[in-house]
């Protein structure tokens, strides 16, 4: 039956969480204003979070994953808002955060697997563009090694592991594309596998944009005086959202109060537009904003 246990110290997102000898840790994150490095444990008996002891670095968009009874926290951002490639395990029986080798490459919004005694760091963001790339972590050699990559870039992305195989799903490309294919590794498996693996279909869906520039904006050299009168003609509906009036209300008092708020042209500079004063104007009366909104 599904329940609501209370939540732990901090109020943060972007966080990880892992299981552990019956317990489930939470490392660091962000709660709105800073990057943490706090963490803690929640016992499901006792229903009762604790504390453990920060993380030598503080992290956010990182991974985590559990491995010979260790936790292990992978990449991420820092407190200065840098992408790191900085890597460091949790020992539950002294409660202590020990760095370990740092990966190749700088990663965060990576997701992690474990596979075979190796800690694989799969995608993410270094910076610039969602890499593709993998590398793994030998646990008994403690050294960083290359692994074929992925067939499309992953930000954010999950992955599992199922019968030996590393199965990737989704995570984004870019802004406008989100990856929905799903994808896994047969660098260990038998030809069967390797085909099935060839079988699967990598498909895209672009992202339906919610921002969108209206007809009267696209025109890069329109002047703000001119743009009033580009809303009045053309975006009837988008005149009266700003103005609270019609364009032919708009135009009739215009013709009213023109002579009252025309300024003389000097040497110095030239004056506001009286149909920029009175959009202005109407603007602010109609809405509260101002020239800046």
């Amino acid at each position: 039956m599904a329940g609501i246990i209370k939540t732990g110290k901090y109020s943060t997102f972007q966080r990880d969480h892992k299981v552990q000898d019956g317990l489930v840790y939470c490392a660091v994150g962000y709660n709105g204003t800073n990057v943490l490095s706090s963490c803690e444990s929640y016992n499901p008996e006792e229903r009762k979070w604790s504390s453990i002891r920060n993380m030598n670095i503080k992290r956010t968009y990182h991974a985590l994953v559990s491995a010979r009874g260790l936790l292990y926290a992978l990449g991420g951002i820092d407190d200065d808002y840098n992408r790191t490639n900085t890597a460091e395990c949790y020992d539950p029986r002294n409660g202590k955060w020990e760095y370990i080798p740092q990966m190749k490459t700088r990663r965060y919004g990576l997701t992690a697997v474990v596979l075979n005694n190796e800690i694989y760091a799969i995608g993410g963001n270094d910076g610039s563009n969602p890499p593709s790339s993998v590398e793994k972590y030998d646990l008994d050699t403690k050294t960083w090694l290359d692994v074929p990559s992925m067939n499309e870039e992953r930000f954010g992305g999950s992955a599992c592991v199922v019968d030996g195989l590393i199965w990737v799903f989704g995570g984004m490309q870019n802004r406008s594309f989100v990856v929905l294919a799903m994808e896994s590794d047969s660098s260990s498996s038998s030809e069967e596998e390797c085909l099935a693996k060839k079988a699967v279909a990598l498909t895209y869906r672009q992202r339906k944009l919610r921002v969108w520039v209206r007809n009267a904006f696209k025109k890069k050299d329109i002047s703000s005086c001119k743009l009033i009168e580009e809303l009045a003609i053309g975006d009837r509906e988008m005149c009266f959202r700003c103005m609270r009036m019609t364009s032919s209300g708009l135009e009739h008092l215009l013709c009213l109060v023109a002579p009252q708020i025309t300024k003389q042209v000097t040497n110095y500079r030239k004056p506001i537009p009286p149909e920029q004063r009175l959009s202005l104007t109407l603007r602010h009366l109609a809405t509260g904003g101002s020239h800046i909104s």
